[in-house]
This record gives structure tokens, C-alpha cells and sequence, in this order.
């Protein structure tokens, strides 16, 4: 597997022009292989696969925690706001 980053940054130091195609990206990925740059993809098995599982749902509840803190802040803000009279109408 080649690092899409490298094969970004060789493509353009071979020419130094931003373009991008296909034909362009396979002959960067054949020369960076061709050359030894690429790595194994590690696949993780066991306690390590589950430590990963775990760190990411771990991630997911705090943005989502986060989310939801900011939510309350905000409807408490708009509730201070609104004056105590105001009454929400129903759009017809």
C-alpha cells in the first residue's frame, strides 16, 4: 500500500505541476513500488483489534457528549433570550 501523501508529493516533485489524472497516478504508484516505497497493511487481530474497536467508540461517545453539551448550552441561551411573555403561534 503507498501513502497517498507520498504519491502527492512525488508526482510533484517529478514535474512540479498540481495536475491530476489517472495515467499520471499510475506511473507515480508503479515508480514509488518499482522503487520499495509502500508498506504491508497490518491487520490487526485479537486484544489489539479490541483495543482499536474500543478507542474509537470511545471517540465517538465524547464528540457525541460534546454535541449534546453544546446543544443544552445553546437552547438554554435561547431561552434566556426570549422574553418571558413570548408565545410561540403555530404557522398556518
Amino acid at each position: 500500500m503507498t501513502n497517498p501523501m507520498h504519491v502527492k508529493r512525488s508526482k510533484e516533485l517529478d514535474d512540479n505541476l498540481p495536475t491530476k489524472h489517472d495515467r499520471k497516478d499510475a506511473l507515480v504508484i508503479a515508480r514509488l513500488v518499482k522503487d520499495g516505497s509502500f508498506s504491508y497493511p497490518r491487520i490487526l487481530k485479537g486484544m489489539e483489534a479490541e483495543l482499536r474497536a474500543g478507542s474509537t467508540f470511545r471517540s465517538k461517545l465524547i464528540i457525541a457528549y460534546e454535541v449534546s453539551h453544546m446543544c443544552g448550552v445553546l437552547s438554554q441561551s435561547v431561552r434566556k433570550s426570549e422574553p418571558p411573555s413570548a408565545v410561540l403561534e403555530p404557522a398556518l
